[in-house]
């Protein structure tokens, strides 16, 4: 084994300052195999050791007094993409009404979820030209129903417009 190929080299934030040691063990098939452990100096002033293939391949270990301070983050947004609205899109006879997008982001100490939504309402030129208006400004009735069902699976009546959210896309 060469003890003098790794020094000075860098890997990330490490710097191979001296080769440390071979270990020896013999692998479930009964061969010996070596590996040599390097000392390194991080970026920030410590000195860890590593195996080199673990250097060469970018796997480092965190030894007792590393320190690993994960960053809390919370992201839950909602955003309009208005510079798309009135766009063609390409090779179609339907232009984009509106484009809008969810995100609910979190990364914390135990780990992170992400869960991103995205809708895009296009609608053809003709029908933004001759377009009736049905605007549900007072009272009705909502019915939900599968497709070839008889029976709606959900009704709502909906008597209260205080209940409406706006949605500005007049």
């Amino acid at each position: 084994m060469n003890t003098t190929d790794l020094v000075g080299k860098k890997f990330g934030k490490l710097t191979v300052i001296k080769f440390d040691r071979v270990e020896y063990k013999r692998d479930a098939k009964g061969k010996n195999r070596d590996r040599g452990y390097w000392l390194c100096r991080c970026d920030c002033g410590k000195k860890v050791t590593n195996a080199r293939n673990d250097l060469v391949s970018g796997k480092t270990t965190f030894e007792k007094d590393d320190m690993l301070r994960i960053p809390f983050i919370k992201v839950d947004d909602e955003i309009n993409y208005d510079e798309l609205c009135g766009k063609e899109i390409k090779n179609s006879k339907y232009y984009i009404k509106q484009a809008l997008q969810t995100i609910d982001f979190e990364l914390n100490n135990v780990g992170g979820s992400v869960k991103s939504e995205a809708v895009i309402d296009a609608t053809t030129k003709a029908l933004t030209e001759n377009a009736r208006k049905m605007i549900f400004d007072s009272d009705f009735i909502l019915y939900l129903k599968e497709e070839n069902k008889e029976q709606p699976y959900f009704a709502l009546k909906v008597d209260n417009t205080d209940v409406l959210v706006p949605n500005n896309l007049d």
